[in-house]
């Protein structure tokens, strides 16, 4: 099997992995990082078939650390692996008072695919339900 699959299946396994008091798998930080930098380059993008491909994926990794983010609202945090995946990246613990900023994020991602698979009016009651100033710009988008 070539490195970049095996590499590829190693992250998709890290995902089911992702628990509290896990010892291997991803940090929960990464996933984050992902889904901005995925959301961030598909906006970008010109190309209706790679911006829903791009956010598609972005959501995908959104509603999986949607997962991990309720167990911070449980036990309070939630601890990096302690063998991970990446040791690149830096360990970054997300605190309870951080969820509801990630939880907006999400939803916008939410909107936005909503966006580019046609389903404004879904992405107009998404974006309204979340009280943000600088999401007001991209309700105004949305409606016109």
């Amino acid at each position: 099997m070539e490195s970049a699959a095996k590499l590829r299946l190693l992250v998709q396994r890290g995902l089911s992995t992702l628990r509290a008091l896990e010892k291997h798998g991803l940090q929960p930080a990464l996933i984050i990082h992902w889904a901005r930098d995925l959301q961030k380059t598909g906006v970008s993008l010109t190309s209706f078939c790679d911006q829903k491909e791009y956010i598609g994926r972005s959501v995908y990794y959104w509603k999986k650390i949607l997962l991990s983010l309720e167990t911070v609202k449980k036990n309070r945090s939630i601890p990096e692996p302690i063998d991970p995946l990446f040791r690149h990246f830096r360990n970054v613990n997300i605190e309870v008072f951080q969820v509801a900023a990630y939880e907006e994020e999400a939803c916008t991602a939410f909107a936005a695919l909503d966006v580019v698979e046609g389903k404004t009016d879904a992405a107009l009651l998404v974006l309204e339900d979340i009280k943000n100033v600088v999401l007001c710009g991209d309700l105004a988008i949305v409606s016109l």
